[in-house]
């Protein structure tokens, strides 16, 4: 929102807003978008009149988190996944439809293409755009046809809905056990099949107000069974 010079206080913009941010930086060229981001936290942190060191030292570190988030957003278009806009319903856009699972002739034709991929990037874009449910898209991690940080590129793209579905299925008894998805991070060790360890990986390296973000909506959708 400090993109846009919005009060730091408000943290939803409009859809129009969103239209905008996306255009300015698509128009900056890539290395200008550290001094994007650091103006704006520098912005925030004057106008919310932050002066505990620990708050601001947090701020500072969480820009090369956003900043990775960011180009990621930009080069595959899912820049609205990164922003809150208002919206006509109060319930967050999802990928993932549990009513749209792939037929296996097309699905063995995805794992194919992925395979034939050699980029990173564009092979989490073949995934994101071809996979619409939860199914297939643990499906397309038990393929294959995707080998280390590949992984992390693929997770970079998900939502914090995605994630939070996702990780209702792939770790629902370690979430049951642990109380909260904090503790169930936290205590996740590796020795797992390759993707599930570097899905731990992920998850133990993304920031603590985003993983209070997806807890949230862990427990909304526990809640509206």
């Amino acid at each position: 929102s400090k993109m846009l010079d919005n009060p730091a206080s408000k943290i939803i913009i409009s859809p129009a807003e969103g239209s905008m941010l996306k255009g300015d930086l698509n128009r900056a060229a890539p290395e200008e978008l550290p001094s994007i981001i650091k103006r704006a936290a520098n912005k925030m942190i004057a106008e919310l009149s932050i002066t505990e060191p620990a708050i601001i030292d947090y701020v500072h570190r969480y820009e090369a988190e956003l900043l990775a988030r960011l180009k990621s957003a930009l080069q595959h278009d899912t820049l609205s996944k990164l922003v809150i806009t208002t919206a006509v319903s109060n319930t967050p856009e999802m990928t993932f439809d549990p009513g749209k699972k792939m037929d296996n002739h097309r699905f063995r034709l995805l794992v194919q293409r992925v395979l034939n991929c050699t980029e990173p990037s564009e092979k989490a874009g073949i995934i994101m755009t071809n996979i619409t449910s939860v199914t297939d898209f643990i499906d397309i991690l038990k393929a294959d046809c995707l080998f280390d940080d590949e992984y992390l590129t693929l997770f970079e793209q998900l939502g914090d809905l995605e994630i939070s579905v996702l990780l209702r299925i792939v770790f629902c008894e370690e979430l049951r056990a642990a109380g909260s998805l904090e503790d169930a991070v936290a205590g996740l060790s590796k020795g797992y099949i390759d993707w599930k360890d570097q899905l731990i990986m992920f998850l133990q390296n993304i920031s603590p107000y985003r993983l209070k973000t997806i807890a949230a909506l862990i427990e909304s959708q526990e809640s509206g069974q």
